[in-house]
């Protein structure tokens, strides 16, 4: 049996809606499946089919910046709630 409910939703730092929009750098230890970390601008956070990952991860899409903030294309990533926070943040702090 899961120790935790399959339904835990993520622990956000903050309400998915604040994050929408924001840029951050995700840590290429703090998301799944991929091996290396990226810059992306959230479009949405996918709290709806995240709620597999005891609470822990969360699924995301956005736009792939580069180093100028230029778009890349679009991504969907599995990330751990951390790269989330004010520490990953490339936009500034509020």
């Amino acid at each position: 049996m899961r120790p935790d409910p399959v339904t835990t939703p993520p622990r956000l730092p903050r309400p998915a809606a604040e994050l929408v929009g924001r840029v951050f750098y995700i840590p290429p230890d703090l998301v799944q499946y991929e091996r290396a970390g990226f810059v992306v601008r959230l479009t949405e956070v996918r709290e709806d089919i995240s709620l597999w990952y005891g609470g822990s991860w969360v699924w995301i899409e956005g736009v792939q910046l580069d180093v100028q903030g230029d778009a890349l294309g679009r991504v969907q990533a599995l990330v751990h709630v951390d790269a989330l926070g004010e520490l990953t943040r490339l936009d500034g702090g509020v």
